[in-house]
């Protein structure tokens, strides 16, 4: 182990995480829960809060000293990753997947750039680590990237589905967690105010004259069936 290696310290968090002596890629959870008094910026019956993410760190231990780099994807994007990843791996196919962040409407001119990408071949010959996750900062000037810091870390067909099928499969287990009493808390008591408000004001129109539709539906059981 090398000295920088040793100064990483594990996040209680941590999901999954590849590491050899030079680099490490990790997935914590910065999960939330959803806020009960709503959201503008989400559909009310979702799982997540609005910043509710996956942290992806990446550290390059052979550097003086060591870079570290991480970058927050939604829920969403690790499922989307995951599905394009299980795919890709069966074909001998190149991927290049990416987003940005621009902090400029925090105040700030800091940008975060992740990008994810597959070459399963490089002179015609098949590699070992084709997939390759790659984490830049940096900032904007002029309306353009200025990247200043960057890691990478290459990983191979295996270790890439095993990384991100980790994290999928506790994400599932925390929507079942926290999403159950959210449904049943939340979600349908409101289901079932709804439901009464409608059956009162559907009362109220009929008893008003406002409706020339029968009270209630016909009980169809009450009918014979006789052959015609």
């Amino acid at each position: 182990m090398s000295k920088n290696e040793k100064r990483y310290d594990t996040d209680v968090t941590q999901i999954a995480f590849i590491t050899n002596r030079k680099t490490l890629v990790a997935a914590c959870d910065y999960l939330q829960a959803p806020d009960l008094d709503g959201d503008p910026d989400k559909c009310p019956a979702s799982l997540h809060a609005r910043y509710s993410r996956i942290k992806i760190n990446v550290t390059d231990f052979d550097k003086e000293p060591s870079v570290f780099l991480s970058y927050n994807l939604e829920p969403s994007e690790i499922r989307l990753l995951y599905q394009k990843i299980c795919m890709l791996n069966m074909t001998d196919r190149d991927f290049e997947w990416g987003t940005t962040k621009d902090f400029s409407s925090f105040g700030s001119n800091r940008m975060e750039m992740i990008k994810v990408t597959r070459q399963p071949k490089r002179n015609d010959q098949k590699v070992n680590y084709p997939w390759t996750i790659a984490i830049t900062a940096g900032t904007s000037a002029g309306g353009k990237f200025q990247p200043e810091k960057s890691v990478k870390k290459f990983l191979s067909d295996d270790e890439i589905q095993k990384f991100f099928g980790d994290i999928l499969a506790y994400i599932s287990v925390w929507e079942i967690t926290l999403g159950a009493p959210f449904i049943r808390n939340t979600i349908e008591p409101y289901k079932a105010r709804r439901r009464k408000e409608q059956k009162a004001r559907a009362k109220a129109k009929r008893q008003s004259g406002g409706n020339s539709y029968p009270p209630e539906a016909p009980d169809f059981e009450e009918f014979e069936d006789e052959p015609l």
